[in-house]
């Protein structure tokens, strides 16, 4: 009897067993929940998207600035003239348009093409881009006349020359003759005289060519004496023998009131048909009440055609 049941229960426990297996089988998968994936991993698993340029936008590329470039501002061309051996002196504004900086000794060199060589010029000063350079240079015209031009550049340390020309196209020009001076005629006379009313002065070995009038103190005068004798106002002293000789002489009025006229010079033509000049030195009035004019006069040797 025992027995019996013994074997029922293992019957019932297989039945119970295979019953459970048939259900889990026969039964819908349940959904997984899925896990979530860490932030950092979803940032990067995010592409950025790419943008298509429309038809009416055109991609501007960003120009590539050389290491070595530079621009010279107006004029780049400089235009001289100048005597053979002299000194001259030019300078140009040139601007560090690259992208590196002119590092010193910055030197001056002659390119191909230039018929001058360049001039000791040194610079001691760092250029970065941006900045300029004043190139200010001192040099010497040729000896021999004629057009030369100069073509130089500016070359940093340890570096190539810029590729910027600087032009100067010099004309060296003869020397300009020294001219011979023509010796003007000797002087035939040249005195100071203190005269007095009614004193006649002769400007040469003829006879008188003026006289002192004196009627009052503002009626006094130099009154020419003679058909020849004509009186030229001038505003220097003193003057040379072209001066009084090419003088355009119009009147043959007198001198009036000379006392008023200190200072005053005048060029004159003498009986004898010579040139000279006066200058009225001074005036005064001695203790008598007598009037004094003090005159300088020089009578060149020539005569007047």
């Amino acid at each position: 009897m025992v027995k019996k049941m013994f074997r029922f229960r293992g019957v019932e426990v297989l039945l119970l067993v295979l019953a459970w297996w048939l259900a889990a089988c026969s039964a819908a998968p349940a959904a997984a929940t899925p896990t979530a994936l860490p932030t950092a991993a979803v940032e990067q698993r995010t592409a950025t998207p790419s943008v298509t340029p429309t038809a009416t936008s055109t991609p501007t590329a960003s120009p590539t600035v050389p290491c070595w470039a530079a621009q010279v501002a107006e004029p780049a061309e400089i235009v001289a003239q100048a005597p053979v051996g002299a000194a001259v002196e030019v300078a140009w504004q040139v601007t560090n348009t690259g992208a590196c900086p002119w590092e010193p000794p910055l030197t001056l060199v002659a390119l191909e093409g230039s018929d001058l060589d360049a001039p000791p010029w040194e610079s001691t000063q760092t250029v970065p881009p941006g900045e300029t350079l004043e190139v200010r240079v001192a040099l010497q015209a040729p000896a021999t006349p004629g057009a030369y031009t100069a073509l130089w550049a500016l070359r940093p340390a340890h570096a190539e020359p810029v590729p910027q020309t600087l032009t100067l196209r010099l004309e060296a020009l003869p020397p300009t003759p020294t001219p011979t001076p023509t010796p003007g005629p000797p002087v035939f006379v040249q005195r100071q005289v203190d005269v007095t009313p009614g004193d006649n002065i002769n400007f040469d070995d003829g006879g008188a060519e003026i006289a002192y009038g004196y009627n009052g103190p503002d009626d006094q005068g130099l009154g020419h004496v003679g058909d020849h004798v004509f009186f030229m106002p001038i505003y220097y002293w003193p003057p040379d023998f072209a001066d009084c000789y090419h003088a355009a002489y119009t009147t043959k009025n007198a001198i009036l009131n000379p006392q008023y006229q200190v200072g005053q010079a005048f060029c004159y033509t003498t009986n004898e048909r010579r040139v000279g000049a006066l200058h009225i030195d001074g005036y005064y009035v001695d203790a008598r009440g007598t009037p004094h004019l003090v005159l300088t006069y020089i009578t060149w040797a020539a005569e007047r055609k």
